[in-house]
């Protein structure tokens, strides 16, 4: 009875934290005398969560004018994946507001 020829592999990406986008991953098997195949696997991680953001409260002032400006604290964002997430607004803080009916920010 022959022995069993040891084969080993090594893999080409020892992490198994990725991060979003595509990796390639290489696996290399090498026996005892030399030779070598390989094959690559391709790991692409989808960022699917969106950011969460957390707005202040109403505001509400008081005018004799015609238009008042408002102010209020600024809203926050945050994601999963991203550090640097990008915050619009529809009227910045500070902004004058006809009298009237209210008005959203977004």
């Amino acid at each position: 009875m022959t022995a069993s020829p040891t084969v080993t592999t090594d893999a080409g990406q020892a992490s198994a934290v990725f991060a979003i986008g595509s990796t390639d991953v290489t696996y290399t098997a090498r026996d005892a005398a030399g030779n070598t195949d390989s094959c690559t696997v391709s790991v692409t991680v989808h960022d699917n969560e969106a950011p969460t953001v957390t707005c202040p409260g109403n505001v509400a002032v008081s005018t004799s004018g015609a238009t008042q400006a408002a102010s209020w604290s600024p809203a926050t964002a945050n994601d999963n994946a991203d550090t640097s997430v990008a915050l619009s607004y529809s009227q910045a803080s500070g902004s004058s507001f006809a009298v009237g009916l209210p008005t959203t920010v977004r």
